[in-house]
């Protein structure tokens, strides 16, 4: 695969970080949504293509191709050297982001969606430069990174370009790994490369998104994608739909394609989903087991309709308790590792300044910005008071 310069045409500058929210005014604007939005349907999902773009902007402006993202706190990051494999939010690095390619190429191909005929028209129906805009995007987001990544950095495939229209290549790319481990950050110890870039990418990104007003376009633009089927990981998107059944479309259940796993903890996830569904709504003694976790769920749920609804909720705290919710899903299944949940705070504290650098607002605003109405109750991450996890989330 050839490398993009960094004055390559879409958005001249981006590999630099010249993003300018005011120029950026015509490819935002097709999506503007009204206040309260329809629930998320197969149209959407297919069609969430090149508002994907506007995820790349909001990232890629603050890397400045350094080797390590700047100005931690080295206080906050010390309290915290309890996570998993002495990880942390704090040890991304820009190179933990090259999954923002799979979030435009694999969002934009939807692998778990069915194609009927109709469907299979869509990218067409939307924008006949769509898929190229797309492509474009993905490789540059790529080659702005200190890496510069091709496809022969990966020891298993990733997934490229002709996979859009190759369903066998697309499925051999469903567990991509870097080789050199010494290229990532807080990935470098991961058995999962693309699930944990996926997390650094969109917790850094809706930082960056709550702090340029972008949270509601952030928001509406990853949700149809992370449903599509993303991370190439049938259990997660069964959780995800579970998780975020108030705001889709009851048709999007007839409409989705045979799932499939990248790896065992994909396949654990998988197994889980399906034994707790059923339970879901029902009392019995075989469900009894799941009663925790079931209350779990309809917390988020109604969690997750009041910030489909309300466009002005910090998505720094939605994609907190999302991470949250997904990880207790499948700690017990995971070969033994433990996983951590986090807390807002903790999160905001120890992902990189220079994400909010520059936009007139700092953590404590975002920190405080969640509407009374919406604060999460039940919510691990949010709730000082969740099961889980006890949170202290006072600035």
């Amino acid at each position: 695969m050839g490398r993009y310069e960094d004055t390559v045409p879409l958005q001249g500058g981006i590999c630099k970080g010249n993003y300018d929210q005011g120029s950026h005014t015509s490819d935002t604007e097709p999506f503007e949504w009204e206040p309260r939005p329809k629930p998320i349907n197969k149209w959407l999902v297919m069609a969430a293509g090149i508002a994907l773009v506007v995820l790349l902007l909001m990232l890629i402006a603050t890397m400045h191709h350094e080797d390590r993202l700047s100005d931690r706190e080295d206080h906050f990051h010390r309290s915290i050297l309890s996570l998993p494999w002495d990880a942390s939010p704090a040890d991304i690095q820009p190179n933990d982001f090259w999954a923002i390619h799979d979030l435009l190429l694999v969002g934009y191909s939807a692998p778990f969606m069915k194609r009927d005929d109709e469907l299979a028209k869509m990218p067409e129906v939307v924008s006949t430069n769509e898929k190229a805009s797309i492509i474009e995007a993905s490789l540059i987001s790529w080659s702005c990174l200190p890496a510069k990544f091709e496809a022969d950095h990966f020891s298993n495939k990733p997934f490229l370009p002709s996979a859009l229209s190759n369903e066998e290549e697309a499925r051999e790319a469903r567990n991509p790994r870097i080789r050199d481990r010494s290229l990532l950050g807080v990935c470098a110890d991961s058995d999962w490369d693309r699930g944990c870039s996926l997390w650094a990418s969109l917790h850094s990104m809706a930082l960056r998104a709550d702090a340029l007003g972008l949270n509601a376009l952030f928001y509406r633009a990853v949700m149809p994608v992370l449903i599509g089927g993303v991370t190439m990981c049938g259990g997660c998107t069964l959780h995800l739909l579970s998780l975020h059944r108030p705001i889709i479309d009851a048709a999007i259940f007839e409409d989705l394609a045979p799932l499939y796993c990248a790896n065992a903890q994909c396949a654990a996830a998988k197994r889980h989903a399906e034994e707790i569904s059923p339970c879901i709504g029902r009392v019995s003694m075989e469900c009894q087991q799941y009663q925790p976790e079931i209350a779990d769920i309809l917390a988020f749920r109604a969690y997750a309709r009041a910030v489909f609804d309300d466009v002005s909720q910090p998505i720094t705290h939605f994609f907190v308790a999302l991470h949250n919710m997904v990880t207790s899903s499948i700690a017990k299944d995971a070969g033994g590792r433990k996983h951590h949940l986090y807390c807002v705070k903790e999160v905001l504290y120890s992902l990189p300044l220079n994400l909010i650098e520059g936009t007139g607002v700092d953590r404590i605003s975002i920190l405080k910005a969640s509407n009374a109405s919406v604060v999460g109750r039940g919510i691990p991450g949010l709730d000082p008071h969740q099961r889980l996890l006890e949170c202290d989330n006072n600035p």
